[in-house]
């Protein structure tokens, strides 16, 4: 559910995520962090590799005891064939906060 919206370039809403201003779930995190380093739409389009895989994340707990959203490719993942080469999983950080690894 949304309790408030903004037009903010990908740059912006990963900038306004890293300082608390705004919450962002993980595919939402994850399209930001695949969008921010083209200039335009047609830039990203480009990029795009077709067939687009299914991503089904795993949840479970890291060592530390942290909650982690397993990707395939991760080595808690049953899928051993990842989707992102610069991503794995995403982690709960101390402040209840996803990041990406």
């Amino acid at each position: 559910e949304a309790v408030a919206s903004a037009w903010l370039t990908p740059a912006a809403a990963l900038d306004a995520y890293a300082r608390g201003s705004i919450v962002l779930a993980p595919p939402t995190l994850a399209t930001l962090e695949d969008l921010a380093p083209f200039a335009t739409f047609h830039d990203a389009v480009r990029s795009v590799k077709r067939p687009l895989r299914p991503i089904c994340p795993r949840i479970t707990t890291a060592d530390d005891g942290a909650m982690l959203l397993a990707l395939p490719g991760d080595a808690l993942h049953d899928e051993r064939a990842a989707v992102f080469a610069h991503r794995t999983r995403f982690v709960v950080d101390d402040r209840g906060r996803f990041r990406s690894s």
